[in-house]
């Protein structure tokens, strides 16, 4: 039952005796100041504070991480966590992850908790002050560019698309998948290839989106869609993680389109942290040790943005 805040049953009972009404006003005002109460700590609790994210770092408290999982972009590795002490508990590894934690670690910022979350509610997440960075592979975009800040990219990568053997003829392309009318195409909610699908001319009841990687790999092998597309360099890490799928992967479904470009993201409000990780990110992208941090993941020289001049 709904709560009413107020009651102006007094003004339609005339014949009450006045302690009645006065008791009735009393709790009007009583309802009212509590629900004034309520609002504020509602508002205290789910508003984001303002507070400056750099400033908290430099002060040595938590900076709180979103990422989703997709692979090898992001990943929960059993081997990262027994290597590195930091990740023991929340196991986060990838690209995205390594990269970050590498910059963070330079600026002296070693208090990071990790938070997951499906991949389309990362930035509404970063927004509304539940986390303050995301480190996600979240491609460059100017629709998201009207929302939040991005790191300069940590690579630049090709949509690739994978099906499965035994597709007589595999589809070349999105643009060549559109002439196979009973083909569906499995794709990220939130991800750039569901805008790419619909450049392809792709319908959109034949593109389905799903909240990460191993949802939409699922729906590939089960028959619920007959292609998958991301990210070239995420459908080779999964191609090489389930040798037993026979795959087809056709490394550059979208050839016309400019490369994607991964980064880290920020809150608007946040430019001076984010100043400070490109900082870092100048020195540290190209670099023997970040081509060889990333390597594991399956990233080479030729997905990595050239060095800062």
């Amino acid at each position: 039952m709904v709560a009413r805040p107020w009651d102006f049953s007094y003004f339609l009972n005339l014949h009450e005796c006045s302690g009645v009404r006065r008791m009735r006003r009393s709790y009007g005002m009583a309802a009212l100041a509590l629900a004034l109460a309520m609002t504020a700590v509602l508002g205290w609790i789910f508003l984001p504070t303002g507070e400056d994210a750099l400033v908290r770092a430099r002060e040595g408290r938590t900076l709180r991480v979103g990422y989703a999982l997709e692979a090898p972009f992001v990943i929960l590795s059993p081997q990262v966590v027994a290597n590195d002490p930091e990740l023991r508990e929340a196991g986060v590894g990838g690209e995205a992850p390594t990269v970050l934690r590498a910059v963070l670690g330079r600026l002296g910022f070693n208090r990071v908790e990790w938070l997951r979350s499906d991949f389309g509610s990362l930035i509404h997440e970063l927004e509304s002050g539940r986390i303050d960075i995301i480190a996600a592979g979240m491609y460059i975009t100017p629709a998201r560019e009207v929302r939040v800040l991005f790191s300069r990219p940590t690579a630049h990568v090709r949509t690739g698309m994978l099906q499965l053997e035994g597709m007589d003829p595999p589809a070349k392309n999105l643009a060549d998948l559109r002439s196979y009318p009973d083909r569906r195409l499995g794709v990220l909610a939130g991800a750039v290839e569901l805008t790419l699908a619909g450049e392809a001319g792709l319908s959109p009841e034949r593109v389905l989106a799903y909240p990460d990687a191993a949802s939409a790999l699922q729906a590939l092998q089960n028959g619920r869609v007959e292609a998958m597309a991301l990210s070239s360099v995420s459908l080779r890490y999964l191609e090489w993680m389930y040798p037993e799928g026979h795959f087809v992967l056709v490394d550059e479904a979208m050839p016309e389109a400019a490369p994607g470009r991964p980064a880290l993201v920020f809150r608007k409000s946040d430019r001076r942290l984010r100043d400070a990780v490109d900082g870092v990110l100048a020195e540290y992208l190209g670099s023997a040790e970040h081509l060889a941090a990333v390597a594991e993941f399956g990233f080479t020289a030729a997905d990595i943005p050239e060095r800062a001049p």
